[in-house]
């Protein structure tokens, strides 16, 4: 029989972590690591001091203690896992039995190694399955976060020799789950999470491998099936999206159609009643850089129909608002569409549409349309007249607006416009403009020189570049030139420095 003064220990300890979970709802996550690990360590060294009526710390207790050194920045993940091994080690001596968390919290930490992280957290979980005192305390997180781990390493795939490794690990642990839990282990039946952690595991490495893209869609097509007869399981945007990026990313020649296909299925599931597959910017984002990934005909023709298609839904209160981002792979599928006549036109249009929303262009958005304009093979005089007023404009803008800084993408791509869509004295005047801004921004780079060469006659480029030696001037390079001439190029961010 528990006396008096156990049963007030016991509820001290409740107090205790009442107190703790308080503290841990107001505190900075660093505070909070202090606070609970100064009370642990108080409370060990009283039992430890053989004090009478010591509290004993309970597995909650520890259990956030444990979560707070997973979460803590200051630590490196050797450091986090050996403080959350020897914590466990000192409730066993204090015969306080971990749970599912304690052990997911190591397996997290693990999860987080750089080297080797998935296999040695894989291991644990083999070593926990194997012993029957740990056995039933694995549950669908433990799994989750080992998936995750191997989802993580895809992203290293192309160190391994075999580049599905990690993927195809993933998709085994999620089939066991599916087959421990038709054996009756309800605690380890698969979510919704583990499933899009597989999906996700194949779409990073569907760049790469030509089956990736595929095999994410037959994990989505699974899930269809498991969520008929359990609603739980119904596929949400999240899902969609992953599956959507991995075929966004395929190098085959059917991917933009296929992402389009499912951003379908995505808007037929909601307007059925599955209302987590509300499509958004998102969804449309995905689709849209789908199609300008590709140079095959009408590529254009289907990004400029989605963008129609979102403001539509925006308009009926769907969250489809496009931003700049969306308007910039609408102008790259433009530039790719080698086969659209009047690309000006569509560019003219593309910026009434985002001077209405109000939107900010950015130099990826400037350098995309003057790419377009190069990229115009229309023979019409109108059609190329436009387009060398539309890429002065926009060299223009750039400079005006005080915030960008201009790349060498910027020149080389205005440079082909005079060189495509110019002739005589108004080519010389527009690449004299041209590469005087060049220069005094310091982005004189081989491709914006060889553009050049490629533009303008001999004695031109001669007294453009101030050189005297014809006969150098094929061999001549960037180096050949004043160093202020390029010395922005490393200056340069890598964002702004994306090709469009």
């Amino acid at each position: 029989m528990e006396s008096p003064n156990e049963h007030l220990r016991d509820d001290i300890a409740f107090f205790l972590e009442y107190y703790v979970m308080q503290i841990k709802t107001f505190v900075r996550p660093k505070e909070f690591e202090s606070v609970i690990l100064d009370l642990l360590h108080y409370l060990e060294r009283q039992r430890t001091n053989g004090r009478q009526n010591a509290i004993k710390p309970t597995l909650k207790i520890y259990n956030m203690a444990m979560g707070a050194i997973m979460k803590s920045r200051s630590r490196c993940p050797k450091d986090t896992i050996k403080d959350i091994e020897d914590m466990l080690e000192r409730m066993e001596i204090d015969s306080i039995y971990p749970d599912a968390t304690s052990y997911n919290t190591l397996l997290s930490a693990i999860s987080r190694l750089h080297q080797k992280g998935p296999e040695t957290c894989e291991a644990l979980l083999r070593k926990l399955q194997s012993n029957p005192n740990t056995r039933n305390h694995l549950d669908v997180i433990s799994y989750n976060i080992v998936m995750n781990a191997w989802s993580k390493k895809s992203d290293y795939a192309w160190e391994e020799r075999n580049i599905q490794h990690a993927a195809c690990r993933a998709e085994h642990l999620l089939h066991e789950m599916q087959h421990e839990y038709s054996k009756g282990h309800e605690r380890l039946k698969p979510s919704l999470v583990s499933f899009t952690t597989v999906i996700d595991a194949w779409s990073r490495i569907s760049s790469k491998d030509v089956e990736a893209a595929q095999r994410a869609e037959d994990i989505l097509n699974l899930l269809y099936e498991f969520s008929e007869i359990d609603i739980d399981l119904r596929p949400n945007a999240f899902t969609f999206h992953a599956v959507m990026n991995a075929w966004s990313k395929s190098s085959l020649p059917n991917s933009a159609s296929a992402v389009h296909t499912l951003l379908n299925r995505m808007v037929d599931g909601f307007q059925a009643g599955n209302e987590s597959l509300k499509p958004g910017k998102i969804s449309f984002s995905i689709a849209i850089k789908a199609w300008a990934r590709r140079d095959e005909k009408g590529n254009s023709t289907q990004a400029l129909l989605l963008l129609e298609q979102m403001k539509l839904l925006s308009d009926k209160g769907y969250s489809t608002a496009p931003d700049i981002g969306t308007f910039n792979s609408v102008l790259r599928a433009i530039a790719n569409d080698y086969e659209l006549a009047d690309k000006p036109s569509h560019m003219e249009n593309i910026n009434k549409q985002i001077e209405a929303l109000n939107l900010r262009p950015d130099l990826i958005t400037y350098n995309t349309i003057l790419r377009c304009c190069a990229t115009t093979t229309s023979n019409d005089v109108k059609i190329k007249q436009k387009a060398v007023r539309i890429a002065t404009e926009t060299l223009l803008k750039i400079e005006k607006t005080g915030h960008l800084m201009p790349d060498p993408y910027t020149f080389n791509f205005f440079m082909k416009v005079c060189d495509r869509h110019t002739t005589g004295d108004s080519k010389l005047k527009l690449v004299k403009i041209a590469f005087q801004y060049c220069k005094e921004s310091g982005q004189f780079s081989a491709p914006v020189l060889s553009s050049m060469k490629n533009a303008l006659r001999p004695q031109e480029l001669l007294s453009i570049l101030h050189v005297n030696d014809s006969q150098a001037l094929q061999s001549l390079t960037i180096y050949d030139f004043p160093k202020e001439w390029r010395s922005g190029l490393n200056n340069t961010s890598s964002d702004r420095r994306r090709k469009p």
